[in-house]
């Protein structure tokens, strides 16, 4: 008996057992295809895979640490957003090493137009470091190391300036020493020479190299230049790849931070970058007397993502200098001679003394600096004596008795808004030990050309981050140390540390170091007592966005009816009146005083 019959009008025929059979196979098809499709969308391409969370740590040095099956069992967790210092290994210089278990999904390689390597990065590392993958060395100090490399103590040797260095370790997605689709043991080596040590940055994560990575926007390597009434700057863009052409579309665009208004256009169609090539662009603008914000942003063709950077323009807002010197806001006589001034300065830094101390009680950390104090006694000239030991034991409540003029507050600070913003903003439990010969130091300036030796760079601070710099040091009446390179100082670099009424407020004889009255939000309201009886205030603006605040004098514990200066500006504002609209931009401050 056939299973299938035609009639002559071309119709078909199935018996029902065969049709009960044919559906029954179709429809098994048809769940497993709808089953294989959901299985599909449950599994995403992944872009990245976070490694901020679940490390373990250890002191001390093995490397059999790096070894898949090593028994961390006796080891701590530790957050790799902070110094292990602030994990309550203070103080610790040594070795240390780092662990962490990551599954790394083969579904990685189809999240990128290039799916040629894989990408571990680590953020920046204090100070050195090798890096293992499954227990092979992968990368050293920031380098990739061919497989097959023995690591060695010689890491621990490099410059110093490595601290501030981003850890990216690419791998071909081919190289054996990556386990997809199973867990893989990345393990890290950390030397630290002294001062703070370990993983810090909290922005760890594996990923695929994308072709943006090959594109390098060199937007801060020439500082604005004013001229006249105009503002400019050079800028290049760079393919650094060995191998990939570049192409896409390049614009530039301004925006004044305050009113959000649209100054500058600048685009470039169909721009071609060949391996190793570079082309520079001119950033050229009217001068403003706020910042704005310029956008860099490349469309790749091929790929269709983009990459975008920002910065932001210097505004000048101290008038042109008088004739006649003056110093804190005061005409010099002309009777006083330059060179009677003898000025001489010790730091006396405790870096690798961890080594010698017996342990961490305060005796321990005032003995060394009793040591140089009796010293300085002996010499027949007046020195000021600067203890540099970050802070450890508040400091600030013992430092007059071993000696001390000033004091650092905090670990070494660097040239970004987090630093700034933690370092100084966290300056208010010392306020009370500040006085005259006795000063809290939250460390250097970071304006200008800073880093170490000849490896030195713009500050990465945008210009109103420096406003805001340079105004709660002086309301903190900080020390006042210039770390940059004096041969290097640009305009606005200058503009910004010869204000002299702003100077002036750190100079107060009076010595009061501002207190934080007002906390609104993302609003910091910072007030100083000065010897004549005003104030100096600063209202800061701590958010990513431009702020529109009433200031609350009653609320601040200020006077009404006072003659209100605008310190950098240098110019009077009127009576004070209940409240004060001040629009402030992003990182920005309003700096006045009150008389």
């Amino acid at each position: 008996m056939k299973a299938v019959s035609v009639n002559r009008n071309g119709a078909i025929f199935i018996p029902r057992q065969s049709l009960k059979n044919y559906v029954m196979k179709n429809l098994f098809c048809l769940l497993a295809s709808i089953l294989a499709l959901t299985l599909h969308a449950q599994q995403p391409n992944v872009v990245s895979i976070n490694l901020n969370q679940s490390w373990k740590f250890i002191q001390g040095d093995n490397l059999e640490y790096a070894q898949p099956g090593y028994n961390d069992s006796g080891w701590k967790n530790i957050q790799v957003d902070r110094v292990w210092e602030a994990s309550g290994y203070d103080p610790y210089d040594g070795y240390a090493w780092y662990l962490i278990e990551v599954v790394i999904p083969s579904s990685l390689k189809n999240s990128t137009f290039l799916k040629d390597s894989l990408r571990i990065y680590l953020g920046k590392i204090n100070n050195f470091d090798q890096t293992f993958l499954n227990g092979s060395f992968i990368g050293n100090n920031s380098k990739n190391v061919p497989a097959g490399t023995v690591p060695d103590t010689l890491f621990k040797n490099a410059p110093k300036s490595l601290w501030d260095v981003k850890r990216p370790y690419t791998l071909s997605v081919n190289d054996p020493r990556i386990k997809w689709d199973e867990k893989n043991l990345i393990a890290v080596r950390v030397f630290d020479e002294g001062g703070q040590g370990g993983l810090y940055t909290g922005d760890q994560a594996i990923s695929m190299t994308k072709i943006s990575d090959y594109l390098a926007i060199d937007n801060n390597k020439i500082s604005y230049k004013f001229e006249n009434s105009n503002l400019s700057k050079t800028i290049a863009l760079r393919n650094i790849s060995e191998s990939y052409i570049i192409e896409g579309d390049f614009s530039i665009k301004a925006i004044n931070k305050l009113t959000g208004e649209e100054i500058y256009n600048n685009e470039t169609k169909k721009l071609l970058l060949k391996p190793g090539q570079n082309q520079t662009f001119v950033v050229a603008l009217k001068k403003l007397d706020q910042s704005a914000i310029i956008t860099y942003k490349f469309d790749f063709t091929k790929s269709g993502i983009s990459k975008i950077i920002t910065d932001e323009t210097p505004y000048i807002t101290t008038p042109l200098a008088v004739a006649e010197p003056r110093i804190n806001g005061a005409s010099v006589t002309a009777d006083r001679s330059f060179d009677s001034w003898g000025v001489d300065y010790l730091k006396y830094d405790w870096c690798s003394y961890d080594g010698i101390a017996k342990d961490t009680t305060l005796a321990e950390y005032k003995k060394p600096y009793f040591v140089m104090r009796d010293a300085l006694a002996k010499v027949n000239r007046d020195i000021v004596y600067s203890l540099c030991q970050y802070g450890m034991g508040n400091v600030w409540e013992w430092g007059n008795e071993v000696g001390g003029n000033l004091w650092s507050t905090t670990g070494d600070i660097t040239d970004t808004w987090k630093s700034l913003c933690e370092i100084g903003f966290g300056q208010v439990s010392n306020q009370p030990f500040a006085k005259p010969g006795n000063w809290n130091d939250p460390d250097m300036l970071i304006v200008g050309w800073v880093g170490w030796g000849p490896s030195l760079h713009p500050t990465r601070l945008a210009h109103d981050d420096q406003y805001t710099h340079i105004s709660l040091w002086c309301l903190l009446s900080a020390p006042l140390l210039i770390g940059c390179d004096l041969q290097r100082l640009d305009d606005f670099t200058l503009n910004l540390l010869t204000n002299d009424e702003v100077i002036a407020i750190d100079q107060d004889p009076l010595g009061s170091q501002a207190k934080r009255v007002l906390v609104d939000g993302d609003i910091q309201v910072w007030v100083k007592e000065l010897v004549d009886g005003s104030k100096a205030i600063g209202v800061f603006n701590l958010s990513d966005k431009t702020m529109k605040y009433d200031l609350n004098f009653e609320k601040a514990g200020l006077k009404t009816g006072g003659e209100l200066h605008d310190l950098w500006r240098q110019k009077n504002l009127g009576k004070s009146a209940k409240t004060m609209y001040i629009a402030i931009p992003s990182h920005g401050v309003m700096l006045l005083k009150l008389k």
